[in-house]
């Protein structure tokens, strides 16, 4: 669960930093 949890989040956070 925490494991898919840091995942997604860090996909989430990623997207947003490559689109800055």
């Amino acid at each position: 669960s925490k494991l898919t949890t840091n995942k997604v989040g860090w996909q989430h956070h990623n997207s947003r930093s490559k689109n800055v």
